[in-house]
């Protein structure tokens, strides 16, 4: 983190838009070990949100409430890797 506290307050205040977009957090939480893999990144946080679809995710993040407090998760995060997954 660049700045822990910053991060908290962005994922508190996502937490209170994501109803809104069908969406929810599945998992927060820290990295403890890498079971598998070489070289692989150390991650101090993982947060793991669902949405309906894709869209949803796009109307949340241009947003006017998320682009308010956007500047949040840039000012507490060092990286970050934004992942869209599906299941298989």
């Amino acid at each position: 983190f660049k700045n822990q506290t910053s991060y908290a307050e962005y994922v508190k205040r996502v937490e209170a838009i994501l109803p809104g977009y069908v969406g929810q957090i599945l998992f927060r939480g820290a990295e403890r070990i890498v079971f598998i893999g070489k070289n692989v990144p150390k991650f101090e946080a993982v947060l793991l949100v669902e949405y309906a679809n894709h869209t949803k995710f796009l109307e949340m993040t241009s947003s006017d409430a998320y682009l308010s407090f956007h500047h949040f998760r840039e000012e507490g995060l060092e990286s970050q890797w934004l992942l869209s997954l599906s299941p298989f």
